[in-house]
């Protein structure tokens, strides 16, 4: 027969309980607090909490409320339908994220980015991160992850895209040689730049440090290495304009007219550079100094006085025999703003 209790075991039984109880309210009451301030931070925060199954159209078993402020949606609208989440996806999308999350089950986790559809009919970019949750045996039971809406990054990457179509597509229509030059690297060259020099895209972008002086006629070398390290310095006192002499690939020499302006160019300044081949130029301009000194030779060898003057009178040129019998020197002749005959 079973001793009965004491009066004092009794209570004291009794005082255990009632510390209990105690005790598992203070426990809840922390666990009811540590929910509430879980909930407010998922409330605010940027990134969806959520939980499926590892089966066909992955079902959510359960989902933060903050997706409300991300889709529009419900969270027991994920949760009822077990093909919520598959459905949404974007047509276009969709095969291809589901088909990959074959690495999900083979590797543990898996990273994608695709479009979902918004309640509001819009499709926002989402960034789905997950991970398997697998049983004391190694079978995976749950698969939790984060979602995130990533489609201002999204379209800030499509309009930099667009933008750098519009610069290649511009340069490259363009007849102008486009170089730009950073830290003494080329970092791009366009296909005019290209065949002015016989190098090929592939060959500039490929030289080493100052590599790009081999490009420079010897005389000119100097000058135009002195400038290109001003100007990726940020010197002030640098020449933007400027023409100069090159050495092609074929050893041809050509005469180039430069612009150049300081850029931004990944993140870092750069030197952005124009040129134009201007060979046929400075030949017609040889060739005009050479006439008008053969013209000047023969207007001298002449017996008799010739001199040319302006539609105002002013006197342009003349020739030694005006010297010799008008009695001027040259200086004075042109100093002299008009002519009486």
């Amino acid at each position: 027969m079973a001793k009965k209790p004491t009066y004092e075991e009794l209570e004291q039984r009794v005082k255990e309980l009632e510390k209990e109880t105690f005790d598992r309210k203070q426990a809840e009451g922390l666990v009811r607090k540590r929910e509430q301030k879980l909930e407010e931070l998922l409330s605010v925060s940027l990134v969806v909490i959520y939980r499926c199954e590892p089966k066909d159209n992955f079902p959510a078993t359960f989902i933060t409320e903050n997706v409300r402020n991300q889709l529009g949606y419900e969270p027991h609208e994920f949760t009822e339908r077990s093909d919520f989440w598959s459905s949404h996806i974007h047509p276009d999308d969709a095969p291809r994220i589901l088909s990959n999350l074959t690495n999900l089950f083979e590797r543990g986790y898996h990273t994608h980015e695709y479009r979902f559809l918004h309640k509001d009919g819009t499709y926002r970019w989402m960034y789905d991160e997950s991970r398997l949750i697998y049983d004391v045996d190694g079978k995976p039971t749950d698969i939790v992850g984060n979602w995130m809406d990533i489609t201002d990054r999204k379209q800030a990457e499509e309009a930099l895209r667009e933008s750098e179509e519009k610069y290649r597509l511009l340069t490259e229509q363009n007849l102008l040689g486009v170089i730009i030059i950073q830290d003494g690297f080329v970092k791009y060259v366009n296909k005019a730049a290209s065949e002015l020099t016989e190098y090929s895209i592939k060959e500039a972008l490929n030289w080493e440090i100052n590599e790009f002086g081999r490009l420079f006629h010897p005389d000119d070398l100097e000058f135009v290495m002195e400038q290109a390290q001003k100007k990726q310095e940020g010197a002030k006192n640098v020449v933007t304009r400027y023409s100069y002499r090159i050495i092609t690939k074929s050893g041809k020499v050509k005469w180039v007219d430069q612009y150049s302006k300081t850029i931004i160019f990944e993140g870092k300044t750069a030197d952005l550079i124009t040129i134009i081949d201007i060979t046929e130029r400075k030949r017609a301009e040889d060739g005009l100094r050479e006439s008008k000194e053969k013209y000047r030779q023969l207007s001298d060898s002449l017996p008799q006085i010739v001199f040319e003057t302006d539609e105002k009178g002013n006197l342009t040129f003349t020739n030694r025999m005006a010297f010799d019998i008008l009695g001027y020197t040259r200086e004075r002749a042109e100093c002299t703003s008009d002519v009486n005959t």
